[in-house]
């Protein structure tokens, strides 16, 4: 799974969020995904050890998302054997601080999971989108999935 911004943040609450999953849904089927390849994802929603979420509380407050906001962080429900991912963040952003990123990888990590975080300096948000590193971010995320066996390397 992957997306950026919002999109990276449902990406990453797929493999370790399933409270809010629909009752009849076919659990036959698993809905996990093997990886994660996240472009600036909001990981951490609430305060966690090694990230100071100092004014989240006015940004993602409870009543805007309808739970309190660890019940939506996908650093706060980590896992062992959380899927291999892949995230590309700027150094600058001011939307997502490159800090939770920092703090969501120290989790996976100490888990045992692959966190492959490649932080982008003088970057803001959504700096992927531009072409100076859309080619760079997208080799890299090709280069994790060959290293995951799932691309087969460029000859």
């Amino acid at each position: 799974a992957g997306g950026g911004s919002a999109g990276g943040h449902l990406a990453a609450c797929t493999p370790f969020i399933s409270e809010f999953d629909e009752p009849g849904d076919d659990k036959s089927v698993s809905a996990v995904p093997n990886a994660l390849v996240l472009f600036n994802p909001a990981l951490v929603l609430a305060p966690i050890e090694g990230f100071d979420a100092k004014g989240f509380g006015v940004r993602v407050p409870e009543e805007r998302m309808g739970t309190k906001p660890e019940n939506l962080s996908p650093a706060h429900h980590i896992t062992k054997n959380g899927p291999p991912t892949i995230i590309f963040h700027g150094r600058e952003d001011t939307t997502v601080p490159y800090t939770s990123e920092e703090a969501f990888t120290a989790k996976m990590k100490s888990l045992s999971n692959r966190c492959d975080l490649h932080g982008f300096e003088g970057q803001k948000h959504g700096f992927f989108n531009g072409d100076k590193f859309k080619a760079k971010t997208l080799a890299e995320a090709d280069q994790f999935l060959v290293s995951l066996g799932w691309l087969k390397p460029v000859k």
